[in-house]
This record gives C-alpha cells, structure tokens and sequence, in this order.
C-alpha cells in the first residue's frame, strides 16, 4: 500500500477543512440560536478544563510518534509495536492528569468561579476526553503519519455530522448545556468506529511479540523527544484557554458566550492549520531524510505563504464584517465583534507558527518550540489580564495576538538558518507585501459595507465586498509568483482533461 503524496493529502486535508467548518458555521448558529448566549457560556466553562487537559496530558508523543512512523512502509510489524507502546503511555498520563484537571477544576468552579452547578457537566466531559477523545486523536497521529487524508476525511465529517444532529436533537427537547455536552462526547464516540476501520488500512492488528518489545524499547527515547516539546505544548494551551477562565472570573455568561462563539469561530479556521501541519510533518521528516533540502524548504515555504494568505483572507472579510457576523448568532453576541477581529488575525498568525514549530520537529529540534512558547504565553497573559479588566471580550484577543507574534519571532531565525534556500528567493518580499496590502483591501472594503447596510443581506454583502477587494489586493501587487502559475495552469489542465475524458 503507497503513501498518498503531499498534494493529496493537503488535498483531502483542506477539503475536510472546508466540509467540516462549513457545517461547523451553520451548525454554530443554530446552537446558539436554539441555546442562547447564557447555556454557550455555561459550556464553554465546562469545556475549559479539557482544554487546559489536552495540552498537560501529553509529551508530545504524538509528534514523535509520527516522526519514527513517517520513514515506515504501513503494515509494517514495527508500526503496530510502536503504536501500542504510544497508546498505552498516552492512556495512562491522560487518566492521571485527568482526575488531577478535575479535582482542581471542581474547587475552581465551586469557590472563585462560583459555578458549582457546572460541575458534574465538566466531570463528564473529563471523562469523555480520558476515554474516547483522547483515542481517537492517537489513532489520527497514525493515519497522519501515513498520510491517510481520505480516510480522515469521512472520519471529519461523521464526527462534525454528529455533533450538529446531537446538539439540536436535545437542544429542542431540553436547552441546557446537558445537550451540548453530550454532542461532544456522542460525536467523538460514533467517529471512534470509522477511525478503528481506517487504523486497519496502515497498521496490523497482530505482530511477533518481538515487534511489540521493540515499541517498549522504542518509548523511551521518543519520550525524550517529547519532553523536549513538552513543555512548550502546555504555555501554548495555557495561553490559548486563557480567555474563558479569565472571563470566568472577571466577567457574566454572556461575556463568556460572547467569547466562545468568537473563539469557535477563530477555531474554524485553526483546523486548516491542523490540516496543513498534518501533511506537512511526515513530508518534511521524509525530505530531510532522503536528503532533498530544496524540496524540504519548498514544501515549508509555499505551506508558509499558503496557508497565511488563506487564513489572512477569512480575517480580513470575516474581521472587518465582525459586528453583523456575530450578530448572526443572535442577541448578546454582538459584544463578542472586535475580539473576532483579533482571533481570527491570531489564527492567521498561529498558521505561521505552528509550521516554525512543525519544521524544528522534523529537524529534531523541539526545544526551541519550548523556550518560544513560553516567550509568547509570558508576554499574552502579560497584556491580556489587565486587558480584560479594561476591554472585557476584547482582552484575552490582544493577549493572543501579542503572545503569538512574539513566539514566531524567538524561533524563526532559527528556522531561517536551517533552509538550504534564501528566503527571499522561496518567498519574495513583494509576494509578502502582497499579503498585507490585501488584508488592508479586504478588512476595509468589508468594514465599509458592514456599517453602510444593515441586516444579514448587508453582512453577506459585505463579506462578498471585502472578499473581491483582498482578492484583486493581493494579485495585483504580484502575490502570485512563477511556481504559483506553474499550480494553477496544471490544475487547468488536470480540469479540462478530466472534463474531456467525461464528454
């Protein structure tokens, strides 16, 4: 069985990205229509404590995982050593730091936070992260290393599916957060059985016990990989659930839903970063192992310029029309307007850091993501503390924006020497001004349009307004370079074949 190529993983990988946050878009809507601000408050505030477990219950194993599968054929006996080693390691840590979240969670809430009848709903999220969640995402490090992106898909959209038909089956019988807690764990647990079927496809069910020992021996040393990232993996999740506990304490529910509609928003377009990052780890691991440093510095480069304009498109329609988006949510969201206009600018700026991150993993340099990390996360809960005391909503986005410019810049000196290939020549510093004449164009254009018409017709105007002008923003100034046309004539070309081949 052949690995899919970079290009068709990306591929599948952006299409899930594209399917599942479009019924994530409308799916947010109806639920906060059918909830109101006050239950998506009470939900973010039981999901607070998963967040902060993602993040302290692992060493990264599942990067490192990824890296020692990445130079593996699937079916390979070793594959189903390594990956038993890993899950029963990443099982263990995430049942103690579970219980440990939880009791301090349960204190929290009950005394500071003074929401004890949140408590049991986050218990049950715990719990649901511990044994399903936390399943299902070593399963996907496996499928990602082989660049499963077709199998993953379906997986996505099972999942995003069920979580949509879960929360308004209940939300129309019962309103409380009750329905979008098991939403969350209902939609982890149905896609469970695709992911199980699709493991089968890279990795065998039954090895020599030899093959299982070598995972054993294997563990440790990709634990020290992992320990070296650790670190850096915790302030980055610390910075990014900062916002709900801070509001937590300093502001109502309606602060909080305000946030989390924003934040999920923001959360959307994070998952083409996710997407982006899964097909660019193993393809850099490989290049760099095979000795192919132009194609490992191109493949980083373009994943860079992509992935940023792209995100920077979202962020400057969906940022400049941020009042009549969240006005799409229904009363008390509005609040919530200019915080999107930064998380989505985060987003976009995340985009670009991750993939610092991704090629010091392929590198074997995860300690430098460490020190970034805690950079950034010092200097976001620095401003973004103080912020909210002043800005409410709009606090936690500013300490988001600051922290994260601030990591890319401690490590992308580094990542600078490591190219074989000048920068300027992968990236042209008129390719990058492009970038931010466009972002101006299309915030403008659809900020513009957002305030001159009012309703939901005049938002959708908007976003259509300011998408045109960041679109003719970046081509004009020459975004588009010679190996962009070069993509785009072949997928014409590959279009047109395929039509001929039809007629």
């Amino acid at each position: 069985m052949s690995r899919e190529s970079f290009k068709q993983t990306l591929g599948h990988g952006l299409l899930s990205f594209g399917a599942v946050a479009l019924i994530g878009l409308v799916g947010s809507v109806v639920i906060a229509r059918i909830y109101g601000v006050d239950v998506v408050g009470e939900y973010a505030i039981t999901l607070a404590p998963v967040g902060v477990l993602t993040y302290m219950s692992t060493v990264q194993e599942q990067a490192a995982l990824i890296r020692a599968l990445s130079v593996l054929e699937p079916r390979d006996p070793r594959v189903t050593g390594l990956t038993a080693a890993v899950f029963g390691f990443s099982s263990l840590v995430t049942i103690i730091v579970g219980g440990l979240v939880g009791l301090v969670s349960a204190f929290l809430m009950a005394g500071p936070m003074d929401h004890p009848g949140l408590i049991r709903a986050m218990a049950v999220q715990i719990a649901g992260y511990v044994f399903v969640t936390n399943t299902c995402w070593n399963i996907d490090s496996v499928l990602n290393a082989f660049r499963s992106g077709r199998q993953l898909l379906w997986v996505r959209l099972v999942q995003a599916t069920a979580f949509l038909v879960i929360a308004v089956v209940y939300g129309l019988l019962d309103a409380t957060v009750w329905g979008l807690v098991w939403a969350t764990i209902g939609s982890w647990a149905l896609s469970l059985l695709p992911r199980i079927r699709a493991l089968g496809r890279v990795m065998l069910w039954r090895v020599p016990a030899e093959d299982m020992r070598a995972g054993m021996r294997a563990l440790p040393e990709m634990i020290r990989f992992g320990l070296k990232a650790a670190p850096g993996g915790v302030v980055v999740g610390i910075n990014a659930e900062a916002g709900t506990w801070i509001l937590g304490f300093t502001s109502n529910l309606a602060a909080v839903g305000a946030w989390n509609r924003a934040r999920q928003l923001g959360d959307r377009l994070k998952e083409g970063t996710i997407r982006l990052n899964e097909a660019l780890l193993p393809t850099l691991v490989e290049r760099r192992n095979q000795g192919d440093d132009h194609g490992h510095d191109r493949a980083w480069a373009d994943s860079v310029r992509y992935g940023l304009s792209g995100m920077l498109l979202v962020a400057a329609v969906g940022g400049g029309a941020g009042e009549g988006v969240m006005n799409v949510f229904g009363p008390g969201f509005a609040q919530g307007s200019t915080a999107l206009a930064l998380i989505l600018v985060y987003q976009a700026l995340q985009a670009v850091d991750s993939m610092h991150i991704t090629a010091l993993y392929a590198a074997n340099r995860p300690w430098l993501t460490t020190v970034a990390s805690t950079f950034g996360m010092t200097v976001g809960l620095a401003i973004a503390i103080p912020m909210s005391m002043v800005e409410g909503v709009t606090g936690p986005a500013i300490g988001l924006v600051f922290g994260i410019f601030t990591s890319t810049c401690v490590m992308h000196g580094s990542v600078r020497r490591m190219l074989s290939s000048p920068l300027a020549q992968l990236w042209p510093a008129r390719q990058m001004a492009a970038i931010a004449v466009a972002y101006g164009a299309g915030f403008a254009a659809a900020y513009a349009v957002d305030r001159s018409l009012d309703g939901h017709l005049g938002t959708l105007v908007a976003l259509t307004a300011g998408t045109v002008a960041y679109v003719a923003g970046f081509v004009l100034p020459g975004g588009l370079g010679d190996r962009d046309r070069d993509r785009i004539r072949g997928i014409r070309e590959r279009l047109s074949s395929r039509g001929t081949a039809t007629a």
